[in-house]
């Protein structure tokens, strides 16, 4: 279990999420882990299913892969130590896509409800993370409103020939921020 643990921790400090924090305290954090082992071609998760955890892979590789109207779709392949699957920590909401394991893999999986109490008890890395995740939504939403309004002008209706469904435009309208 040592070896498990100290692995999870080594892997939080190289996420980018976590790589300023002391490595004793990524261990005693690495604790609230699980190991999840898959052999190829084992699933993770299906699209659709309930967001219930955040996973870090320690060995192998998961490919995420959506289903589009019958056909799969692979949007990535990842490898240690990359993580994913960490919205489901805030909101649960259903999986945009599936996640698959390539090859033999090791993962380790943060469960939602371990992840709720240890906010609840004020855990400073839990927060911490939060705070960090927090902050790569908010960068993603930025990057994607500015491609998303360069392809429509509220103030000038002739930039563009691309007709712009009501639904794009009121999406457009209620996310943009200003600050």
């Amino acid at each position: 279990m040592h070896e498990f643990t100290s692995s999870v921790a080594v892997a939080l400090q190289q996420t980018g999420l976590l790589n300023h924090i002391e490595l004793g305290d990524l261990h005693a954090f690495a604790l609230h882990f699980e190991r999840v082992s898959l052999a190829p071609g084992m699933h993770l998760f299906q699209q659709g299913d309930d967001g219930d955890g955040w996973y870090l892979i320690l060995s192998g590789m998961v490919a995420i892969v959506r289903d589009e109207g019958g056909e799969d779709h692979v949007l990535d392949n990842l490898e240690a130590p990359e993580s994913f699957g960490e919205m489901a920590l805030i909101d649960g909401a259903p999986r945009m896509a599936s996640a698959e394991a390539v090859r033999p893999t090791v993962v380790a999986r943060m469960p939602r409800p371990t992840f709720d109490t240890l906010l609840s008890s004020g855990d400073p890395l839990a927060i911490h993370l939060l705070r960090a995740m927090s902050g790569v939504m908010c960068q993603r939403h930025r990057q994607l409103i500015w491609l998303l309004s360069d392809l429509v002008s509220f103030d000038e209706p002739d930039v563009t020939d691309l007709a712009v469904p009501p639904t794009v435009d009121a999406l457009l309208r209620s996310t943009i921020t200003w600050h």
